[in-house]
């Protein structure tokens, strides 16, 4: 009968195991063919692409795998101080902060392999000062103006300016190192 070919049919395709072997739609797999060596992780280690960033620069960190075709490489990303810096799911450490920072890759598939890597993590500096002031052309002894700063970029950590005069030149002019406010003598 045709049900009783379609029932042998769909039998043949089955799987079946016998003794140390797995028959599959009529082939024959021994339980050493199907065992892949996996490389062995003989290293792992990270590094970042700058060492030294400046607050609000970044820094790309990389997970370095031994042998390198590793089949296990997520990684999971911690800094041990998240006042001074943040880093993404990718290994992008944003500076916040002055001073240093550790940050630690490990392995999710064996949390015993971790590797780290110390950022430094500089202020941001002057990049210019300009300096303005209402400058008439000639001034006469006693009369007197404030010069004013202002120094780029605006977050730059030290912006304190110290005001002084050429040397040779306190002869004619004084300059209140504070506030700039210079006088003629």
């Amino acid at each position: 009968s045709s049900q009783e070919s379609e029932s042998e049919s769909a039998n043949d395709s089955e799987t079946k195991a016998t003794d140390n072997s797995l028959a599959v739609n009529g082939g024959l797999l021994t339980p050493n063919a199907v065992a892949l060596e996996q490389p062995e992780l003989t290293d792992f280690s990270v590094v970042a692409d700058r060492s030294q960033i400046s607050v609000g620069e970044t820094a790309n960190l990389t997970a370095i795998f031994v042998p390198s075709d590793y089949p296990y490489k997520d990684v999971q990303w911690e800094r041990a101080d998240p006042k001074i810096a943040r880093v993404n799911a990718q290994g992008v450490v944003t500076a916040l902060a002055e001073g240093e920072v550790e940050v630690t890759a490990t392995l999710k598939e064996n949390p015993d392999y971790t590797a780290s890597v110390v950022i430094v993590v500089d202020p941001v500096k002057v990049s210019s000062v300009e300096i303005t002031s209402e400058i008439d052309e000639y001034y006469t002894v006693g009369e007197a103006l404030t010069l004013k700063a202002s120094v780029e970029p605006l977050n730059a950590a030290e912006k304190t300016i110290k005001w002084s005069v050429k040397d040779g030149s306190d002869d004619v002019i004084k300059v209140d190192p504070n506030t700039g406010k210079v006088t003629m003598v």
